[in-house]
């Protein structure tokens, strides 16, 4: 019997602890997320800023560069002009500036289940109701509570009832009964 009190108690501690912390946890899990999402499109940020200081002090110590980034960006070649041809490695090619795609954070494979244990009000109390119901089963039928305390408990009871009420054999020796 004991065992089987002590895992109810440690069930409705979980249960209670699952009900009480979840919503601090998806907020959590939330931030965790914008932050991830945030780092992300710094490391971005900072790839283009580099890009761009190489791309200026190319621009501004190579005229044959700006020159070919002003034929390539503004398509001034045209087909009936000359081209050389070059293999695809020594062609030159800019990149087109657009934001990062953000890969939004997702949530662990738990996060659904805090979500709602987070969100639902209705199975917050349902499972806070049944945390209290199993502590009182636990200690009502489970706890295996001494004898002696019990008959500790009782004691002041025989006491007064022996101080105030006569027995059957005090009653059969004063002749009243």
């Amino acid at each position: 019997m004991s065992v089987a009190f002590w895992l109810s108690l440690l069930v409705s501690a979980t249960v209670y602890a699952s009900v009480a912390l979840s919503p601090k946890y998806f907020a959590y899990l939330e931030l965790k997320g914008k932050y991830y999402t945030g780092q992300v499109e710094l490391v971005s940020l900072e790839k283009q800023a580099k890009y761009l200081k190489r791309v200026i002090r190319a621009l501004e110590t190579d005229p044959n560069y700006a020159a070919e980034l002003a034929r390539v960006d503004f398509d001034a070649n045209n087909r009936e002009g000359e081209s050389i041809p070059v293999d695809s490695n020594l062609e030159l090619k800019t990149k087109k500036l657009t934001p990062h795609q953000q890969k939004t954070a997702t949530l662990p494979w738990y996060g659904p289940a805090v979500r709602i244990l987070a969100e639902n009000e209705s199975l917050r109390s349902s499972l806070l109701i049944f945390s209290g119901f199993l502590i009182l089963v636990a200690f009502t039928f489970l706890h295996d509570a001494p004898k002696r305390s019990l008959q500790m408990l009782l004691k002041p009871a025989y006491f007064i009832k022996g101080r105030y009420v006569k027995s059957s054999d005090q009653r059969n020796r004063t002749g009243i009964g």
